[in-house]
């Protein structure tokens, strides 16, 4: 939603980010779980493939960065980096990290789908404790306006603290009840955050047309806007999961909060 309200109204991209955001943040409300369990090799591929990315973007800004101290004066630097010889060298390190990259992608790819019952059970914990930040913040946000009315200013700043003393100790709790339920985490964690992403990019795309909002702008009704949203997406996943995957969770598992 941040995102969203950052957006300029008088940038000639404004329409189509907002549309492309808010479409993505149907897909994730409506479709969260289908993406995750059928593109986990998919998604480990990426993981693998950013990492080494990394580490590729260090090796190459560190030897830039060895060149320009070896070059000496500004002269010689664009000497060196115009020279053929150099730029054949740094064609051939691009070449190594991204076929680095590759390797390191697949790798991650076969790990993800062979490790997946282990990488579940760390991804459950994951979204449960970012899923009860997630929920502590968005009470937060809601309250924010009448409790700064009626505290006033000296009292400046509590949300800051109100979310960190409420949500570290909730996502320890949510994080573990949600170990082994990472169905019902990834769900609710892409239904939530699928919903904030469609009203945030929906209230933006109105106040930049110019549309009188009223209480509906408010904290309030956006989080309650969110959570009406996000309680249809949820629904809407359980209903088309894939048949194989509620077969197979035929036994209790704990709930995520």
């Amino acid at each position: 939603m941040t995102l969203a309200m950052l957006t300029p109204c008088n940038s000639e991209d404004t329409t189509v980010i907002l549309i492309v955001t808010g479409l993505v943040g149907l897909v994730l409300t409506f479709g969260g779980y289908l993406i995750y369990h059928f593109a986990i090799g998919l998604f480990g591929f990426f993981v693998g493939f950013l990492a080494e990315a990394a580490v590729g973007s260090l090796w190459l800004g560190k030897s830039l960065f060895q060149v320009s101290h070896a070059g000496g004066s500004e002269s010689e630097l664009l000497q060196t980096l115009t020279s053929s010889d150099d730029s054949d060298s740094r064609v051939k390190m691009k070449v190594i990290v991204l076929a680095c990259c590759l390797i390191w992608g697949m790798i991650a790819a076969v790990t993800f789908q062979k490790l997946s019952s282990t990488i579940n059970k760390l991804l459950g914990y994951a979204l449960g404790a970012a899923l009860g930040v997630g929920t502590v913040a968005l009470l937060i946000h809601a309250v924010n306006e009448p409790i700064n009315e009626a505290a006033g200013p000296a009292y400046a700043g509590w949300e800051s603290f109100a979310t960190i003393s409420l949500g570290v100790p909730t996502a320890l709790v949510t994080g573990y009840l949600a170990r082994n339920s990472i169905k019902y985490c990834i769900m609710l964690a892409t239904a939530f955050g699928g919903a904030a992403i469609v009203v945030g990019t929906s209230m933006r795309a109105l106040e930049c047309a110019d549309v009188e909002l009223g209480a509906v702008s408010k904290p309030i009704g956006n989080a309650l806007i969110v959570a009406g949203l996000a309680t249809l997406g949820f629904a809407v996943q359980l209903k088309v999961q894939p048949k194989a995957v509620r077969e197979h969770d035929g036994l209790p598992a704990a709930n995520c909060a």
